[in-house]
């Protein structure tokens, strides 16, 4: 993209957001402040072009379209989650804490649960353990045995099968394994597939525990815009870190992948696979380091929302 071409993308987004906000004053007009509104049509268009770059991504790799799943961290409306969930392409929810997902479970918003981080609230760990349904679709993260400690503790011996994923650190280390340059996020101590592989190798041979899953945040390539406005240096920085850890993460994805199959972590898994009952399907939410210019370089979503928290005064500003 020349700078000529990026100031025209920058006007034509600085026009879309003003005639938004002229729309939605107009339909809020006569509406007393604290409210907030949402764009059904503009979020309806967001939900479906993120389908269509992870269609783009999915058949880039060869393994087809990748479903996406809805964070309820950033989405914090159950409606617009459960109309996220409607739209073709999307399938599961990431929650922010265990409490939440034992509420969205209840209300029918998604058979597929996953807790983003590894939770210590022992009395949602307990009604997670007396809810059998809820025990089949919910799954907690987990990054080391101390963790698992904290659940056999909540829980007491001989307590029900809990459904876990592996965190993975999926961080970029310039320097190899040495954790002396660290570019991404700090999510969890399994970074090499050795690690990881040990930690999975752990938990099959625990009671009480069964591994659903493998996650990674790949923060440096998924979190970060590559393309700036106003910072060209930044933006060629940016770019030459997601350059480097793309095909690094791709390798050591491909090492997680291969220490976690079925039958190296749990011999009747594969038969547990084969036997479950339609809804009652493994899920692996993980890290797509393939083609992420589809998903993420240079993408504008349409602004489909706004929030007003004071009363607007004649002549005053927003």
């Amino acid at each position: 993209m020349s700078v000529d071409q990026g100031r025209i993308a920058e006007r034509a987004t600085a026009d879309s957001r003003q005639s938004a906000r002229v729309r939605y004053d107009r339909a809020t007009a006569d509406l007393d402040p604290p409210l907030a509104i949402v764009d059904l049509g503009a979020f309806d268009r967001n939900a479906a072009d993120m389908t269509r770059r992870a269609a783009l991504a999915g058949n880039g790799g060869g393994n087809g379209a990748r479903p996406i799943r809805v964070a309820t961290k950033s989405l914090r409306c159950r409606y617009l989650i459960e109309r996220a969930l409607a739209t073709p392409g999307y399938r599961g929810v990431m929650c922010y804490s265990l409490p939440e997902a034992l509420w969205l479970h209840a209300a029918g918003t998604s058979d597929d649960l996953l807790v983003a981080y590894p939770t210590v609230d022992r009395r949602a760990l307990r009604a997670l353990a007396a809810d059998g349904e809820a025990r089949r679709h919910i799954t907690i993260m987990t990054d080391s045995p101390a963790h698992l400690d904290v659940v056999d503790r909540a829980l007491g011996d001989g307590h029900p099968e809990i459904r876990v994923c592996l965190d993975l650190d999926v961080s970029w280390r310039p320097l190899g394994r040495r954790p002396a340059v660290h570019i991404g996020t700090r999510r969890s101590p399994l970074h090499t597939p050795e690690q990881a592989a040990g930690f999975a190798q752990a938990i099959a041979r625990r009671a009480g525990f069964r591994l659903a899953g493998v996650m990674g945040y790949e923060g440096q390539i998924a979190g970060l815009g590559d393309a700036p406005p106003g910072h060209p240096l930044k933006a060629q920085l940016i770019r030459l870190i997601q350059g480097r850890s793309v095909p690094e993460l791709g390798r050591r994805r491909a090492e997680h992948h291969e220490s976690s199959q079925p039958d190296k972590r749990d011999p009747g898994e594969a038969d547990r696979q084969r036997d479950r009952r339609p809804g009652d399907r493994e899920h692996q939410p993980e890290a797509k380091p393939g083609h992420p210019e589809l998903l993420h370089q240079r993408f504008q979503q349409e602004p489909f929302g706004r929030e007003s928290r004071r009363q607007r005064q004649p002549g005053q500003r927003q």
